[in-house]
């Protein structure tokens, strides 16, 4: 068992003090992973009151543990329309298009902007706008799709648009949501007090129809929560969302001080045992609905809640998992019946789906003070049309960077891991902290993940950036002055083999398949003698040989884009061989542009054009002496960028431009968009 060495750090504004705790503290136990599936509301009932009193418990005892070793060290605080998608037209439409750029083939992912080709879908402020996209040079808005809340992403499958957004309802006045029942209000529940602006958050799925010239909504559900991820096998789509649970009243005044906050020893103990009673009684008073989320259907224009199924609920061991539910809604397209909800105690640190399986990992449960811990819990879902059934759970040691670093093949679960012994989360390694970095191989047998095999450790005392399964090969880069590309084989699942290494300076956050035997990543390049941050970097690697992986190009670009942590920025189109990435530069002044580069596996990367939207933001800007003023409360950075057959779609809040890949700089159509009107939240989540 690990003994976490922690630095836990108040900051009293009114006084500038920062306390920080250096507490030499052990969990209370290594992670269990398993899922007890529940059989009735009463053993759902008593499962949940368990895990809160063993994290209450747990609580207390922490704080007790802070006050051994706590010192004081004092330093200075800073205090439209509702148009449709006008269906695709008889005529000849283009020959390719970029989709979303998925992890696994055929398994979509949701996104802000989606297109067939004939129509481009973008998330704009509070709406869906609609452009016909094809023929290209007749590009041009054709309307918006209101949507209730602030949508964050979609999917576009044949003429059925899904569009995910987040809807509060609060208490103030039925301001927001005033059409819903009484009891979306923010409700008065046991467990603690609220603010008056407190609120409760939704997921809604909407469903439109867009194959006319008006949008037509087919179907509404909300569920209470986060919306986190969602994945669409063919028809089903199934959404993952953060649901909130039953937690400890924290921030009332009656939470002790991490460290004692200068009280003696006894009465900080006594204050300790106060609240740890007083919650534990809290628990005892608490009814299923307080814990489990809220779930509602629309029929017939009438907000319909769908009863809790207790059986559909798993729950670890207690004190295990994070605070919150995670929460898997199925929905069918073709039928648009309720389908079937999954939950599980629990919030998810990392969601992966394959064709057959979806997997959840939830960090190791830590008091509040100390994180999260440094295992991962990985459960296995078995995936069958539209059922969703757990396969069992297995106990990952480390920490799963994102979904990249999972995958499933032939039955076979592969997990690449970053394990710190010193307890410390990934991006915050001591200089000294060992670290050991693996790729370890799992099966199902009698409802458990049982490992196979797994690599040495690889790079100790760096961190894993970035993983690609391809095959039976795996390519993991790790980081901390250089970057070691690492390719794997994983023929043997029993047996995985480091088959070679190759060391470069800087990282790569994302690796793409660019053929059978070269990957295309982007990263940053870091002087590996200063340790200074010199620009995006774009690399080709040969890995014919996976036992002499070789870099045969890079290319260093000055700025910043959103495609080293968002693989879906990172659009690629092999029939032209162009890549295109938004980048946003400070130099002498802001720049965002949309770049485009040539790829060659012989030549390397050849810059294709930049497209810049500054002109469209011309309203945002008020000249002052020596600069100007942007005024506007969205951004100018580029969004992104798409591929219709031999033009490239440049996309900002300022509007959609189209340009003939042979003629980048002269734009065929600029299309503006009006600015977007963000979803107005309330003040603040319930429970803060």
């Amino acid at each position: 068992m690990h003994r976490l060495r922690l630095f836990a750090c108040v900051l009293t504004a009114s006084a500038a003090i920062a306390a920080c705790l250096d507490v030499d503290w052990t969990p209370p136990r290594p992670l269990v992973a398993s899922l007890l599936h529940v059989e009735d509301c009463d053993a759902l009932l008593a499962a949940l009151r368990e895990d809160a009193r063993s994290k209450v418990e747990e609580e207390a005892r922490s704080l007790k543990a802070s006050y051994r070793r706590s010192r004081i060290r004092f330093g200075f605080g800073s205090s439209a329309t509702d148009a449709g998608g006008a269906p695709p037209p008889e005529a000849e439409g283009p020959s390719h298009y970029t989709d979303t750029n998925t992890q696994v083939a055929g398994v979509d992912e949701p996104d802000f902007v989606k297109t067939d080709g004939h129509r481009v879908f973008v998330v704009h402020g509070g709406n869906v706008e609609v452009f016909r996209s094809w023929p290209a040079d007749e590009t041009h808005l054709v309307g918006s799709i209101a949507v209730e809340g602030e949508p964050t992403s979609m999917f576009l499958a044949g003429e059925r648009l899904v569009v995910f957004s987040q809807v509060a309802y609060s208490n103030q006045g039925g301001e927001q949501g005033s059409a819903l029942p009484a009891e979306l209000l923010a409700p008065d529940r046991a467990w603690g007090a609220y603010y008056p602006y407190a609120y409760r958050t939704f997921t809604k799925i909407s469903v439109f129809d867009v194959s006319g010239e008006s949008s037509a909504l087919l179907h509404e559900r909300y569920v209470e929560g986060q919306f986190r991820d969602a994945r669409r096998h063919g028809p089903v789509i199934r959404t993952i969302v953060e649901a909130p649970t039953w937690q400890p009243n924290w921030w009332s005044g009656d939470f002790p001080p991490y460290g004692g906050g200068g009280m003696r020893k006894r009465a900080f103990f006594a204050r300790v045992d106060d609240w740890r009673d007083a919650r534990l009684a809290a628990i005892e008073k608490t009814e299923l609905s307080d814990f489990l989320p809220d779930e509602y259907v629309v029929e017939d224009g009438v907000m319909v809640r769908r009863e809790p199924r207790c059986d559909r609920y798993y729950a670890p061991p207690a004190a295990q998992s994070g605070y919150g539910m995670t929460a898997v809604v199925t929905l069918d397209l073709e039928s648009l019946g309720e389908g079937e909800s999954l939950f599980v105690l629990g919030s998810p640190n990392v969601i992966y789906a394959s064709h057959d399986v979806l997997l959840l990992g939830h960090e190791l449960w830590l008091p509040s003070w100390a994180g999260s811990g440094s295992d991962t819990a990985l459960h296995a879902f078995s995936l069958d049309e539209a059922s969703t059934e757990y396969l069992g759970s297995g106990a990952v040691p480390g920490y799963v960077r994102n979904q990249f670093s999972l995958d499933e093949r032939d039955g076979i679960i592969r997990a690449s891991t970053t394990e710190t012994t010193g307890g410390s989360r990934l991006g915050w390694l001591g200089p000294d902290e060992p670290s050991a970095n693996r790729v370890i191989t799992y099966e199902v047998r009698d409802g458990a993940l049982v490992e196979l095999g797994r690599t040495p450790a690889l790079a100790p005392g760096e961190q894993i950036f970035a993983t690609r399964y391809l095959g039976d090969l795996a390519y993991v880069v790790t980081f901390r002055q250089v970057d070691p590309l690492f390719a794997i084989d994983l023929s043997d699942p029993k047996a995985p083999t480091v088959l070679g290494e190759l060391k470069i300076p800087g990282f790569s956050t994302y690796l793409h398949p660019l053929s059978a035997s070269h990957l295309l990543t982007i990263g940053r390049y870091v002087d590996e003698r200063t340790g200074w941050d010199r620009g995006m970097q774009l690399q080709i690697f040969d890995v014919s040989d996976p036992s002499r992986p070789t870099q045969l190009h890079s290319l260093v670009v000055e700025g910043y884009s959103s495609a080293e942590h968002d693989h879906k920025a990172f659009v690629y189109d092999p029939v032209n061989a162009l890549l295109a990435v938004p980048v946003d530069s400070w130099s002498m002044e802001f720049v965002s542009a949309l770049r485009l580069f040539h790829v060659s596996i012989d030549e390397g990367f050849t810059e294709a054009g930049a497209i810049d939207h500054t002109p469209l933001f011309s309203d945002c800007v008020e000249p002052v002496a020596g600069g100007f003023y942007y005024v506007c409360g969205y951004g100018s950075s580029m969004r992104r960028g798409l591929f219709i057959d031999d033009y490239v779609y440049a996309l900002s809040y300022g509007g959609l431009s189209v340009h003939a890949l042979d003629d980048v700089s002269t734009p065929l159509v600029v299309e503006p968009l009006p600015p977007p009107v963000f979803y107005a939240m309330p003040w603040m989540p319930m429970g803060w």
